[in-house]
């Protein structure tokens, strides 16, 4: 079995990752977290139940952990996402422009997939919208700590996002007041709250501003 993991190392070395069936990149990201076993039967189970890459990145913990997983090789299995969320978040920010709603929404698509359930994260933009920083921020409860670090970075305006497992609208009802505190707690620091989006896994958004609760 080691000449087996060796083998398709020296293919990644030598053909690149692309040379790798999907099962087989699953199967690799195993291999750190199972030792001496063969990893291929439960690489392809878990794309077979999932459907892809993606959908075994993403997956709940909880099934995961029903398949079989240890906590180890869950949290190998959230890598590939953190890197590409890392990696979008740190090229250079002032290239990044989300000052209309297509371009938020085409940010958020490239970058919401790895982010918890119930989490928080602020985008401070610049005067031209460009984007300055992607942070977690607990909002509503972080809220001078989200401030102090717009005010170090010379944001000029914020837009705040809410991962929820499901029910948005209820979300919605229930971070109402939320919304509006912030907003007047904005602009007292002459930062502009632009918008504070709800969005769950199946990429519904809730926009507290196009249904008019902050203006």
């Amino acid at each position: 079995m080691l000449g087996h993991r060796a083998r398709m190392r020296e293919r990644v070395l030598r053909n690149g990752v692309e040379s790798l069936a999907d099962y087989e990149i699953i199967e690799m990201l195993l291999f750190l977290s199972v030792p001496r076993q063969d990893t291929k039967p439960r690489a392809k189970e878990l794309m077979a139940t999932f459907g892809s890459i993606g959908g075994v990145v993403n997956a709940p913990v909880t099934r995961l952990r029903e398949i079989g997983l240890n906590d180890k090789a869950i949290k190998i299995m959230r890598l590939p996402q953190a890197a590409a969320s890392l990696l979008a978040v740190s090229e250079p920010q002032a290239e990044i422009v989300v000052g209309a709603w297509e371009e938020l929404v085409d940010y958020l698509h490239d970058t919401m997939e790895i982010m918890p359930e119930d989490s928080s994260r602020v985008l401070f933009l610049n005067n031209k919208n460009r984007l300055l920083a992607d942070e977690a921020f607990n909002v509503g409860r972080d809220t001078q700590d989200m401030f102090r670090r717009a005010l170090s970075l010379h944001a000029t305006a914020l837009i705040c996002l809410h991962s929820v497992q499901f029910n948005v609208q209820g979300e919605a009802r229930r971070l109402r007041t939320v919304a509006i505190k912030l907003q007047k707690e904005t602009e007292h620091l002459a930062i502009t709250l632009h918008d504070y989006i709800l969005i769950d896994k199946q990429f519904e958004l809730f926009s507290f501003r196009q249904q008019g609760i902050i203006v």
